[in-house]
């Protein structure tokens, strides 16, 4: 029985560096796929970028869809072509299909694209009439397609202006939301001529942003005029 018993643990151990061999070969063919896999979903990502390019006040974000794991990618000894349609690389979601030339194995591979910008958002939520200062304001990538309105990139910009209705935090601020010269304000109304310049107090008539025209009505005189927005305090008449 002794013999027997050990004829069968040496039979065994003479069978574990062919399991141990076979459990390795698994596991790098599975290490294989997967390395497949992603150079073929980063090179889809790269062409989709060549394919889209944005202006210097925009970013791309492009992901490829992860490619399923049942799936075999043939390796290629030329390097993956990659190809779409022109109008699939303007829209929000499309397909690339991947080809190889060496053996004509080809797969279709599908990809989000974004086209982000950074624009000024509210930090906190804010009610109406708050002054907009570098504690509320911040900024962060939005995508640019949800933008149905102008923004703003440099939080400075929007210093002293106010805000005319509650907004939360994170919305992207656009000039409808904000006033620097708010209807009823009591600002300088200044004119410049000839080197000469004349000022007086004016009660603004409508809400106005810097480089707006608005109506101003002089406090001395009562008489309404035309003046542009300089500054959250300031309006300069024509002359």
């Amino acid at each position: 029985m002794k013999n027997l018993s050990e004829a069968f643990f040496i039979a065994l151990l003479a069978t574990l560096p062919l399991a141990l061999n076979a459990s390795t070969l698994a596991e790098q063919a599975t290490d294989k796929k997967a390395e497949l896999h992603v150079a073929v979903q980063k090179g889809v990502e790269e062409y989709v970028r060549s394919q889209r390019p944005v202006d210097e006040t925009q970013t791309l974000f492009v992901e490829a869809y992860p490619i399923d794991e049942r799936i075999n990618v043939a390796p290629c000894d030329v390097p993956y072509t990659y190809s779409m349609t022109e109008s699939g690389a303007q829209q929000s979601y499309g397909t690339v299909k991947v080809t190889c030339a060496d053996n004509n194995w080809y797969l279709f591979v599908n990809v989000k694209i974004e086209e982000r910008q950074q624009v000024v958002v509210l930090a906190d939520m804010v009610s109406p009439d708050t002054l907009l200062t570098q504690q509320n304001l911040t900024t962060a990538d939005i995508n640019s397609q949800s933008l149905r309105h102008t923004t703003f990139s440099d939080p400075s910009a929007l210093y002293g202006a106010r805000i005319k209705h509650r907004v939360r935090a994170g919305q992207p601020i656009n000039p409808n939301m904000i006033c620097f010269v708010c209807k009823g304000d009591l600002i300088t109304l200044s004119a410049n001529s000839a080197g000469l310049s004349i000022s007086t107090k004016g009660i603004a008539q409508q809400d106005g942003n810097i480089g707006d025209t608005i109506r101003v009505m002089n406090s001395r005189t009562e008489r309404t005029v035309l003046a542009k927005v300089q500054d959250h305090e300031t309006a300069v008449v024509s002359i």
